[in-house]
């Protein structure tokens, strides 16, 4: 009888009741759902009297949702169909009992996710807040002032002020979609990291597309990538440095990654690997030592004699 009970759901057998198997019946009422009062099982049953054997009955509380489950046994079952019975109502409770716990953690990642939304548009609003700023202020920073209002409100000075005409450019650095925004609507041009020739094509084609919405498609840009480089004699030595180095500083296994994010290799490797990025439409790139100490002069040595120069 436990095996056949075993074999069935406990939907179907909450929707459609046991008659077949045992001599009882199962209820389960589901009250305070959607404002509604539902009763799922069969509408004739027998309420158990003193003289009929009898399954406890517990509730279950969450929140706004109340759930009943009562199992109830006719007069003439045997010991077997309450054992069945009570298996089967430890079944369903414990499965009810999962569910809560369930809602109760997806309420609070609801909850914590809402938080976190809040928090990243204050950051997003302050970003766009400083870039303006930061751009008043270098345009009061001109030699030649024409507007005595920025220069007033400026909240910085500087002496001499800066030779680039009329201010110095402005760089954003990124990987993600506000990040281009942002350069595309403030920006002179655009440095993303840890970025594949791939992603940067597909960036700058992005950029592009934001720069006419915003009316800057005209003016000057400079679209630039920001790659970690090591490089070696030997290839596999240059990737076993540039993996190391990278790991400490980001805290992660980089051995699957520098291939991906990084120029190490021979300097034939390196070239090659350079090649792309320019192709994907890098007009500037800057090249920072990834490597050990001890190595990091020959490195830049071999990036200015054996890799940079095949590009000028």
């Amino acid at each position: 009888m436990e095996r056949e009970l075993d074999a069935l759901p406990l939907r179907e057998l909450a929707e459609q009741g046991i008659d077949g198997l045992v001599d009882c019946r199962v209820v389960r009422r589901i009250l305070q759902f959607d404002g509604a009062h539902r009763q799922l099982g069969r509408s004739a049953w027998r309420r158990p009297s003193l003289e009929g054997p009898r399954l406890g009955r517990r509730v279950v509380a969450k929140q706004h949702h109340l759930v009943e489950l009562a199992l109830i046994t006719r007069s003439n079952a045997d010991k077997g169909d309450i054992q069945a019975l009570q298996k089967l109502e430890r079944r369903a409770l414990d499965e009810i009992e999962r569910l809560a716990k369930i809602q109760g953690a997806a309420e609070k990642i609801r909850r914590q996710l809402e938080i976190i939304e809040s928090e990243t548009e204050k950051a997003r609003q302050g970003v766009r807040k400083m870039v303006d700023d930061t751009k008043k202020t270098l345009l009061a920073l001109n030699v030649v002032l024409n507007d005595e209002e920025l220069e007033r409100t400026s909240p910085i000075t500087i002496e001499p002020a800066p030779a680039q005409k009329p201010r110095p450019p402005i760089w954003v650095a990124g990987r993600k979609e506000p990040a281009m925004k942002r350069t595309a609507k403030y920006a002179d041009g655009w440095l993303p990291y840890m970025y594949t020739p791939q992603q940067l094509h597909e960036s700058i084609e992005t950029i592009s597309r934001f720069r006419k919405e915003y009316g800057r498609d005209t003016s000057p840009f400079t679209p630039g990538v920001f790659v970690f480089a090591t490089v070696h004699a030997n290839g596999d030595e240059a990737r076993r440095m540039c993996a190391e180095k990278l790991g400490k500083q980001y805290n992660q296994d980089f051995s699957k990654l520098v291939s991906k994010y990084a120029l190490a290799g021979t300097p034939e490797e390196c070239q090659k690997r350079l090649k792309e990025y320019i192709d994907a439409g890098a007009t500037m790139v800057i090249l920072p030592s990834a490597c050990r100490p001890e190595h990091n002069d020959e490195n830049l040595r071999l990036l200015a004699k054996e890799v940079v120069p095949a590009f000028r």
